[in-house]
């Protein structure tokens, strides 16, 4: 072989460690917004219902997905995985900083409501 596919060899291997790694990093940072929990202002009462204090609804969406801390993950995984990966961080944060009106506790983004609540929980456990 000469020196040209060597290299290419060579710039073959990094690319599926690059993409291994990156594969990897993504799978954590899923595993730790997953990894939140349910909201701790749920009160299940059975499998698919809960209960939630009216003090929870304040300057809140009224809508269970909302509050389901579970579904709450995996609107912002969608929304995440439109990103690139190093960016991630930085945008969580930019959606908390972001001023809602009225002291709304919810951020639209790409016609999802997320819970600021649940954002401050993600970029703690980050």
């Amino acid at each position: 072989m000469g020196i040209l596919a060597d290299q290419i060899n060579t710039l073959d291997r990094l690319e599926e460690q690059y993409k291994r790694e990156k594969e990897r990093i993504e799978q954590a940072i899923a595993d730790t917004v997953r990894g939140v929990g349910q909201n701790p202002a749920v009160k299940p009462i059975g499998k698919n219902m809960f209960t939630i204090s009216m003090s929870e609804l304040t300057n809140a969406p009224w809508s269970p997905e909302f509050h389901d801390w579970t579904i709450q993950a995996e609107r912002l995984l969608v929304v995440l995985n439109k990103k690139p990966v190093k960016d991630w961080l930085t945008f969580i944060r930019e959606l908390l900083d972001k001023n809602s009106g009225n002291g709304w506790s919810g951020v639209t983004v790409c016609k999802q409501v997320l819970s600021k609540k649940f954002l401050r929980k993600v970029l703690e456990r980050l």
